[in-house]
Formats: C-alpha cells, sequence, structure tokens
C-alpha cells in the first residue's frame, strides 16, 4: 500500500551526446558501441573515449543511494517524527550498549534507508547560518500541497512553497526535530507543475 510517503530515487545519468534518440538513462548496447570508433554513432556527434569511460566506470562503482545516517539528540522523538510523522518504515531497531547508542533503520517506498543513531551529548549540527559538508536531505513526492498539509496539521512548520526556475519544479523545506533541514521535491514534469503555479 503506497500513501503520501516521501519517494526518493537516484538515476544514472548520460550526457546527452552519448545517447541516440531512442536511449534510456543508460544504453550499454550504444555506449559499447561508442567505444569503438569505427562504428558510426547514431547521435552523429563526436566521439569522446575519455568521457565515455568515466562515465561507464562511474556507473559500475556507484549504483544508488543506499542509506543517509543522522544523529539526533533525543531518540524517542526523532524515531515518532521519521517514523509516525514522515511514515518511513522501521526495518530494524538496536541498542548497542557499549556505545550507549541507538540505531534505528528507516525504509522509503523505493528501498533507499535513513539511519538514525543516538550518542552521549553530540553536539549540535551548525544548520543557520550553514556549514560545510552535507546540506539538506530531499524526498520526492507527487502532491507537494497535500504533503505540505499532512505536515503542518501535525504541527510541523513548513515553508512557504517554492518554484525551481531551472526545472519547473515545486519544492519546500521544514525541518527535523534537530534542526536538519529537510526538502520535498514534486515530481512530474516541467510543464505539469508550472501548470500549478
Amino acid at each position: 500500500m503506497r500513501s503520501w510517503n516521501p519517494f526518493c530515487g537516484l538515476t544514472a545519468l548520460v550526457p546527452p551526446r552519448f545517447m541516440g534518440a531512442a536511449a534510456g538513462p543508460l544504453d550499454t548496447a550504444v555506449l559499447r558501441a561508442k567505444m569503438r570508433p569505427e562504428i558510426p554513432s547514431r547521435t552523429g556527434l563526436p566521439f569522446d573515449p575519455a568521457t565515455l569511460r568515466f562515465v561507464t566506470q562511474m556507473h559500475a562503482m556507484l549504483q544508488r543511494v543506499h542509506h543517509a545516517a543522522i544523529i539526533c539528540s533525543s531518540y524517542e522523538r526523532s524515531k515518532r517524527f521519521y517514523a509516525e510523522t514522515l511514515g518511513l518504515r522501521i526495518v530494524a531497531e538496536h541498542y548497542r550498549s557499549e556505545r550507549q547508542s541507538y540505531k534505528l533503520d528507516l525504509a522509503l517506498p523505493d528501498g533507499s534507508q535513513i539511519e538514525l543513531f543516538t550518542f552521549p551529548t553530540p553536539p549540535k549540527r551548525p544548520s543557520y547560518p550553514e556549514a560545510c559538508g552535507l546540506r539538506h536531505l530531499a524526498f520526492e513526492v507527487k502532491d507537494i500541497e497535500s504533503c505540505k498539509r499532512d505536515l503542518e496539521s501535525k504541527g510541523i512548520t513548513v515553508e512557504a512553497i517554492r518554484y525551481d526556475e531551472h526545472t519547473g519544479k515545486r519544492f519546500v523545506f521544514f525541518s527535523d526535530p534537530d534542526g536538519l533541514p529537510l526538502e520535498l521535491y514534486e515530481s512530474g514534469t516541467s510543464m505539469e507543475n508550472r501548470l500549478r503555479l
């Protein structure tokens, strides 16, 4: 059963010059042909073996985002937030007594996960002003307005919906109990989202 739960995924992309009109995100037959300059290009564009080798090697090494790890100050509060408020599925829960640490594995519908940790007296995260490192987590949703209303009905402060001028999609920010910025990013085509504005 699917609910409004945020849905997040990662697709490996290849520069357009390596792809024919019928190619998908990673058309391996086309890529193999591109590695042999004597085979005519389906795109009619110049062959670039160095860039192609980099792209194919990266695709072989990195498949998708498996999980993001978050340290929280209050285990029960953050567990309720991610499992109940955001609706993530609990996969496993462990208490590691030697570290005085909880570890909670939470899954999104596509199988990617969030690992929630606690440790004794962790320092606060410097989110405002922003520091170097991971900036925020973004979750893909189908209906951003419905998700915003749902969060607000649960007492979560959500910023105004904004518009990504580069993609034509809408997004909105809120925070977890420890101030970690979280983003909802609306799925769909650019035209579909522009028509909603």
